[in-house]
């Protein structure tokens, strides 16, 4: 919407311009790249914020939802959870789509928008994170979007006695 605006503003008529055959496929080709990069920054975030090998992510496609997913194998602090599951927004969707916007580039836009798109599920989870201290430690659930928190077993209370 933001570029169609700008587009209108820009110029006296709002035409798209037009997409050539070769443009098209390119794009896709950079979409497809991206969706599998996007699972890519995941991992890295978690192994470089975490300090983890990188035998303790996998990496699969679920033929149901015609999704790829990794998945951290071990748990981490929530830091380095968020960090990870941020990474993909602040390189994929948002520098392209802003580009876009301050330079005119709709192909830009586009792919920058998708990727914004495609972090939703990634901003859901860190929303439902977003009380947790940064301390906590987390385990990435094997099979769903998001985590299993573990809170710290409660401190026995000294003044109360069970052992007798």
């Amino acid at each position: 919407m933001l570029y169609l605006l700008f587009l209108f503003l820009r110029t006296s008529s709002a035409s798209v311009p037009e997409m050539k055959p070769t443009s098209v496929f390119i794009f896709m080709l950079l979409l497809i790249t991206g969706i599998v990069l996007h699972e890519g920054l995941h991992a890295a975030g978690w192994l470089v914020f975490g300090k983890l090998p990188f035998s303790r992510v996998g990496f699969g496609f679920k033929l149901r939802t015609l999704t790829p997913y990794a998945h951290l194998q071990e748990p981490v602090q929530a830091r380095t959870y968020r960090v990870g599951i941020l990474l993909p927004l602040l390189v994929l969707g948002l520098p392209p789509y802003l580009l876009g916007i301050i330079f005119g580039r709709l192909a830009f836009m586009i792919y920058g928008l998708f990727f914004i798109l495609a972090a939703g599920g990634d901003l859901l989870v860190l929303w439902l994170l977003r009380g947790l201290p940064a301390d906590t430690w987390v385990e990435d659930h094997p099979t769903r979007a998001g985590c299993w928190v573990y809170r710290q077993p409660q401190s026995p209370d000294p003044a109360r006695d069970d052992s007798n």
